[in-house]
């Protein structure tokens, strides 16, 4: 019958202490659970080099504040240092200052608030052997941009050379004007169907008479 009674103060305790499942914290309304599973998503997700490390930041930040209000409001909730230990263990992983205190400051949680577990002890290992500021990871550095082929080189132009002095027929020839007719050619220009079109023929030119 003790047996029963101290069982039944033990549920009800770990009731009062542990977050409901239907409770929700931080801006993005987390349960205790969604915290847990998101923190190792993210950590699997930035591994596998699915996110960069600013896009894990500001996630992991999200989920850090949810498990600071989760914390404030169930200080003895039996999932806060496995989830802490996990959250500082990530931020380990990203780059930067910023992502290292954040570390050391869960690591301290843990450490302080429930020293007797094993996930203090590691928080304490890790502390001791500190945590260093790591730098951006190679993969998540922008890739250089494919150089772009050298232009080639401008095929010079040699100019034409100047033709003889020419006459402008003003003449029609079906409905175009005749032009540089001296130089053997004609450009016929007229209208035909929608669009302007361009003709050329060849003319032979008589030779010049020469006076007697």
């Amino acid at each position: 019958m003790r047996s029963l009674i101290a069982l039944g103060l033990t549920l009800a305790q770990a009731a009062m202490t542990s977050a409901p499942g239907d409770r929700y914290f931080g801006k993005l309304k987390m349960s205790a659970l969604r915290i847990r599973y998101e923190t190792m998503q993210l950590k699997k997700r930035y591994e596998n080099h699915e996110l960069l490390p600013d896009q894990t930041m500001h996630l992991v930040l999200l989920t850090d504040d949810a498990f600071r209000q989760w914390a404030q409001q169930y200080p003895k909730d039996a999932w806060l240092p496995s989830t802490g230990y996990a959250l500082a263990h990530l931020y380990e992983e990203l780059p930067g200052s910023q992502a290292r205190d954040r570390a050391v400051t869960i690591l301290i949680y843990v450490t302080s608030h429930f020293p007797r577990t094993p996930y203090a002890a590691r928080s304490r290992d890790q502390l001791h052997r500190g945590v260093a500021v790591k730098p951006n990871p190679a993969w998540a550095h922008p890739s250089p941009q494919a150089s772009s082929p050298a232009p080639a080189s401008p095929v010079p132009v040699v100019p034409s050379p100047s033709p003889s002095p020419y006459w402008v027929s003003t003449g029609s020839f079906e409905g175009g004007s005749c032009r540089n007719a001296d130089v053997g050619y004609f450009a016929l220009i007229g209208t035909k169907g929608r669009g302007p079109f361009v003709k050329s023929k060849t003319l032979s030119i008589p030779p010049a008479r020469t006076s007697v």
